[in-house]
């Protein structure tokens, strides 16, 4: 039998519809990418349907902070070992729901001094009280409690691997496909990310510094530098900051 594209989508919609009409929406959301810190404090993204007045589940995943110390003390935890499957699950079912509470629901454009409501968040990375998070292709950066702000770039190309020249472009709004953004640095104070084939890092303020040359070899356009893990492992990172301005690239 033949499929169009047609019948696949019709397909997958009424899949959904007969899913939705079974199951509660809260069944429904997407809940990952969980974070726990010192302090006990759990950060995930989630699209979590009973905060929000919608009906169906949202494409926009935001930031969510639980705390952990919270937890009321049971005793039945204590005896969770000698429970039986059942048991165990009727204890779990009578425990009290934590809190969500969305960490970041706006942003503010450091350029305009403009607040703006985030419309959803990719991805996000937390060292000490620094959070730096995407969001439809731009970078953010705040400080727990605090608005984030919008990083913009200020790139420093070099022309040539064998010269210290190096030539700042003008600032553009992060629609330069910076990918797999890292937070780190000795001070949680840079940031690394792909692009262009190449591994740049970059201050808090958006000052960048391209560490390889990929690009320019314009004999080999496949040639990437620590592009091809970062392929391989769907969008979980090729490189990583380390301490001591050390940055570990896996190749």
């Amino acid at each position: 039998m033949n499929y169009s594209w047609d019948t696949i989508r019709d397909q997958v919609r009424e899949f959904r519809a007969n899913l939705q009409a079974i199951y509660p929406l809260q069944i429904l959301s997407t809940v990952k990418e969980f974070t726990i810190d010192a302090s006990n404090q759990l950060y995930f993204l989630s699209d979590h349907l009973a905060l929000t007045n919608e009906i169906s589940p949202s494409r926009n995943l935001q930031l969510y902070h639980v705390d952990l110390n919270k937890i009321p003390y049971s005793d039945w935890l204590n005896k969770s070992d000698r429970m039986t499957e059942a048991e165990y699950l009727a204890a779990c079912s009578k425990a009290p729901l934590l809190e969500w509470n969305v960490l970041f629901e706006e942003y503010c454009n450091p350029k305009t001094g403009t607040h703006f409501r985030l419309q959803g968040i990719t991805s996000y990375d937390i060292k000490d009280d620094t959070v730096m998070f995407t969001s439809h292709n731009g970078i953010f950066i705040s400080k727990m409690g605090q608005i984030p702000r919008l990083v913009y770039s200020r790139s420093m190309h070099v022309c040539d691997t064998q010269s210290t020249e190096r030539h700042p472009t003008s600032k553009t709004l992060l629609l330069d496909g910076r990918l797999d953004p890292k937070l780190g640095g000795n001070h949680v104070d840079k940031i690394a990310f792909i692009k262009n084939r190449d591994i740049w890092v970059m201050d808090l303020e958006g000052n960048e510094r391209q560490l390889t040359f990929c690009s320019l070899n314009t004999k080999d356009p496949t040639l990437n530098c620590g592009g091809v893990e970062y392929m391989m492992r769907n969008f979980t990172g090729s490189l990583a900051i380390t301490g001591h301005h050390r940055i570990l690239i896996h190749l």
